[in-house]
């Protein structure tokens, strides 16, 4: 927790997921800015700026997007990483488990 604590005063963005533990909500409270996700909104940041696509196959999906209308590249190993969970979240693309969108496969 020592390393948790060192990040006092920064602001944190959530993604893949909206709520924290207790134990995290206590160091982070009222820091979340932004949370990108493909799951119900809790509504537990009602200051926080929110994209949550429901439905969406990957919220790496979401932070690729943000990268690109941000004009801001990848680096290789940063695409490779947002990639592969893509892939993973999306069961490599296989149609037959419903879990791809388009936004997902661009």
């Amino acid at each position: 927790w020592d390393v948790v604590r060192a990040l006092q005063g920064r602001s944190v963005v959530l993604t893949d997921h909206n709520e924290m533990s207790d134990k995290v909500a206590s160091v982070f409270s009222g820091r979340v800015k932004l949370i990108l996700d493909h799951h119900a909104n809790a509504g537990a940041h009602p200051d926080a700026e929110v994209e949550i696509v429901d439905g969406l196959g990957s919220t790496c999906t979401l932070v690729a997007e943000r990268f690109r209308d941000g004009a801001v590249a990848l680096t290789p190993e940063v695409g490779r990483l947002l990639a592969g969970v893509i892939l993973l979240d999306t069961r490599n693309f296989d149609p037959a488990k419903g879990k791809t969108t388009p936004r997902d496969e661009a």
